[in-house]
C-alpha cells in the first residue's frame, strides 16, 4: 500500500477490489516468473510460444498488469497539473513532456 501511495498517489482500503486485483496480479506474476518454465521462456520466448505449457500464462499476466498501469497513467494524464505532481506517474509524465520539448526551451 505504501508503494501504491507513491506510484499511484492513492492508498487503498485493504478490502478494495482494485487493490486486491493488483495484489493478485503481482503475486501470480512472481509465482510464475520464479518457475523454471519462466526462466526458459525468458531465454527462448520466440520458440516456446508455440509449445503448450504453464509458461503461456506469463504474457497474459504481464498484459493484465500493463493494462492496469496504462489505465492509471491515462487517468493521470487527463488531470495532470505540471506545477503540482501528485505521484510518481505525474512526475514521469512531466519528465516525458520536458524531453519532448524542443532543445533550449
Amino acid at each position: 500500500n505504501v508503494i501504491c501511495s507513491i506510484v499511484f498517489g492513492q492508498r487503498f482500503d485493504y478490502q478494495d477490489e482494485t487493490f486486491l486485483n493488483l495484489l493478485k496480479m503481482i503475486n501470480e506474476s512472481f509465482q510464475e516468473m520464479s518457475t523454471p518454465w519462466a526462466q526458459l521462456y525468458d531465454m527462448a520466448e520466440s520458440l516456446l510460444q508455440y509449445f503448450p505449457g504453464p509458461h503461456l500464462r506469463i504474457p497474459k499476466l504481464l498484459s493484465r498488469m500493463r493494462t492496469f498501469i496504462a489505465s492509471r497513467v491515462q487517468s493521470n494524464a487527463q488531470t495532470l497539473d505540471p506545477d503540482h505532481p501528485r505521484d510518481f506517474i505525474d512526475c514521469f509524465l512531466i519528465q516525458m513532456q520536458k524531453v519532448r520539448a524542443p532543445p533550449g526551451s
